[in-house]
């Protein structure tokens, strides 16, 4: 069915475009209750909400196949490796006889999901509408599958009850008891569900079978020890079979076969970054007990199925290479339909068949993990690694381009997979054709893209002047973009081209009003090509944009001046002794801002901002610092206790009977000393003069109080 995809307002990665609509549910025929319209609304809300598709596809299980394929249809987009979905599909569609449909399904479906569910209803079909030999042969293909899957009891099972009904109507060939032992063998060193059970038939059957399986025996008695020196030898491989069994059952314990995969971006996903996870001191008490929610256990699944692989992978059976190789590819693609959208899964498959298995088994691996998630950078980088060691070029290009043509489709920024697409022309077809590429998908790519030719040209093509033209060429559309700007610089520092790179820094900093970075890389500039005057000017315009940045005392603004890598004109002891001054130099100043007036505070501190919390922590008596920001201080950086201001007496101005100089502004209502007093000026004025009345100052002797003081709130 053609659905056509609406937008909805949730949107997951792997599959950004929804695939249900409100045309979806209108136009379908199957009759409504109110739960059916509920799941509908639910599922249009959000087309991962996995509870309202159980529900929605429950309701509808009463109703004619024919009236839910088109639901069955968008709910298999969304959930392709659902087999327990799968598996009731097609016993309704072999129940209501449409044999085509069910042909094409498992068709589909059936070699990419080796799963014992989906595979006994591929039996059930086969038995329903094709003869005994068709059926056997079915059995044969299954057991050949996935047999060692642990919940192929029934398969097994299935297979055995057939043999008896041969037998029953004496079609149980020599070739096909023989077969028959060769399969119980196979299951009992495989780790299934009621694997004793199978032991006691193994026994059954060689007792009931001895004339046939051992002819003519050279004594009477013969028979009855070799078959029971058979028994010996298979119990022993039954044994060791049984304790990986039982292991195998521990590992799998809270292990989710029906699980519906879902991204992790989803809401309804367990996965999703919103989702707590429980913390180890959380976890091991409901293990233990048994009471995981299942919130936890979908949590979960990831860890045990890697942990089920790696003792998989550890051959404690010992078995040989190929055998073992089938058994852990079994085990990857189960877990692989678990975790249809979990890139974590499909790169450790990957992985595992590139190492141990073909070529061709990878490639259909990365293929089907494309179709999954086809807008993940890390899994198409991955797949274009393995080509490039594989030396297919081309199909390498063809992944890049089909990985842009997605994200650009659903609106994802593709620049991380064009620097990459950049590298690997550059390397496979050199540089005429990573400049074409270039041009061609450069607009609308970051800035990111435009680094990264940059640096192709300049350190691998050695021809700076182009990559400088391209430097030029972005910057044009990424100057407030400032990692862009300081990858510029450091090209044009290497160059020593001093007025490009005084022209940059003007402009950068001119779109940056508020930028440390930019301005201490420009300081660092000036030092090194400005003289004392330019550098002071740099100074100067940097405090006034960026005051935090305004050196607090003269000292640190020569040291970061006349510093040189890790090179200082200081001691260690005069760093650790400049440090403690700052320290005590802040908390003193913090003790004066509660006492003087804000304006009195301003002239000898300056910009208050540089002791605010967003800058420098505010001291706190008697506690420990955090460690210093100062970024030339930082080699030292102690934790020093602030000193205890609290033993100081408040300090309380008292009148001012001096007059101040005519040039003194008054920034506040309180007389102060000015600093250029003469040191001749007398307490009641200067010789042959008075000094003037001032109304807010009371006469000395009066008794009345001084006035208060604007006090700076804390």
């Amino acid at each position: 069915q053609n659905i056509t995809a609406d937008r909805l307002s949730y949107c997951c990665s792997g599959m950004k475009s929804a695939v249900v609509s409100q045309t979806l549910f209108r136009d379908a025929p199957y009759v409504k209750t109110s739960r059916v319209e509920a799941a509908e609304q639910a599922v249009l809300q959000n087309q991962w909400d996995t509870d309202a598709w159980e529900t929605l596809l429950g309701e509808l299980a009463s109703q004619p196949v024919e009236k839910s394929r088109t639901v069955y249809s968008a709910f298999l987009k969304l959930f392709p490796t659902s087999v327990k979905h799968l598996k009731y599909l097609v016993n309704r569609e072999t129940s209501a006889k449409n044999f085509d449909r069910v042909e094409a399904i498992l068709q589909e479906t059936l070699l990419v999901l080796p799963h014992s569910a989906l595979w006994q209803a591929y039996l059930d079909y086969v038995k329903a509408t094709k003869s005994k030999e068709e059926i056997e042969k079915a059995y044969e293909f299954a057991m050949t599958t996935v047999g060692s899957d642990i919940n192929s009891t029934g398969i097994w099972m299935g297979y055995f009850d057939l043999m008896k009904q041969f037998k029953a109507s004496g079609a149980l060939s020599d070739e096909r008891l023989l077969n028959m032992r060769r399969r119980f063998k196979e299951v009992l060193e495989y780790q299934v569900h009621r694997l004793d059970e199978f032991w006691r038939m193994f026994e059954t059957f060689e007792n009931d079978n001895l004339e046939n399986l051992y002819p003519n025996p050279g004594r009477p008695g013969d028979d009855k020890q070799a078959s029971a020196q058979h028994l010996k030898e298979v119990n022993t491989r039954y044994k060791r079979s049984l304790v990986c069994y039982k292991e195998k059952v521990i590992l799998r314990q809270n292990l989710l076969d029906d699980l519906l995969p879902v991204p992790p971006e989803a809401p309804s996903s367990a996965l999703n970054p919103a989702v707590a996870v429980p913390s180890p001191g959380q976890l091991l008490p409901a293990l233990t007990q048994g009471t995981l929610p299942r919130r936890v256990r979908e949590q979960l699944q990831l860890p045990i199925w890697s942990q089920v692989l790696e003792y998989e992978k550890a051959n404690n059976q010992r078995l040989e290479k190929e055998a073992l190789h089938k058994r852990v590819s079994l085990l990857y693609s189960q877990a692989v339909a678990c975790l249809y959208y979990c890139p974590d899964i499909w790169l450790a498959s990957a992985a595992y068949h590139a190492k141990f298995g073909t070529r061709e088994e990878t490639t259909a691996i990365y293929e089907r993990a494309l179709k999954a998630l086809p807008v993940n950078a890390l899994l198409h980088l991955a797949y274009v690694e393995f080509l490039q060691s594989s030396e297919d070029v081309q199909k390498a290009a063809q992944v890049f381009e089909r990985y842009v043509v997605n994200a650009t489709a659903e609106g994802i920024d593709s620049t991380l997979m064009l620097v990459h697409y950049l590298r690997f022309i550059h390397k496979t077809k050199g540089v005429d054709e990573a400049r074409k590429l270039f041009m061609r998908v450069k607009t609308g790519a970051g800035w990111q893209l435009f680094t990264a030719m940059a640096q192709l040209e300049w350190r691998m093509n050695k021809a700076p002047a182009i990559a400088r033209n391209i430097f030029e060429l972005g910057i044009q559309t990424h100057l407030n973009k400032l990692p862009f700007v300081l990858t510029y610089s450091e090209l044009l520092e290497a160059l020593n081209d001093e007025n490009n790179l005084r022209l940059l820094y003007e402009k950068a900093i001119t779109a940056h009003k508020v930028a440390p970075e930019l301005w201490n890389k420009y300081l660092e500039f000036a030092y090194q090509y400005n003289d004392e005057r330019g550098v002071r000017e740099i100074e100067d315009r940097m405090a006034d944009s960026v005051p935090q940045l305004r050196p607090r005392t003269a000292v640190r603004s020569y040291v970061k001046r006349f510093k040189f890598l890790d090179l200082l004109p200081l001691s260690s002891s005069e760093l650790h002794a400049m440090e403690q001054q700052e320290v005590l130099r802040l908390g003193l100043a913090r003790f004066t801002s509660a006492k003087v007036d804000a304006s009195t505070f301003q002239q000898i501190y300056g910009n208050m901002d540089i002791f605010s919390a967003s800058t420098t922590p505010l001291l706190q008596v008697n506690d420990i610092l955090p460690p210093h920001k100062n970024p030339i201080l930082d080699i030292t950086a102690p934790r020093v206790f602030q000193p205890d201001f609290s033993s100081l007496q408040a300090l309380i101005p008292s009148r001012n009977p001096l007059p101040p100089e005519s040039t003194q502004d008054q920034l506040s209502d309180v007389p102060c000393v000015p600093a250029g007093m003469l040191k001749g000026v007398a307490r009641g004025g200067a010789a042959g003069g008075s000094a003037p009345a001032f109304a807010s100052t009371p006469q000395e002797g009066s008794g009345a109080p001084p006035p208060p003081i604007a006090m700076k709130p804390e």
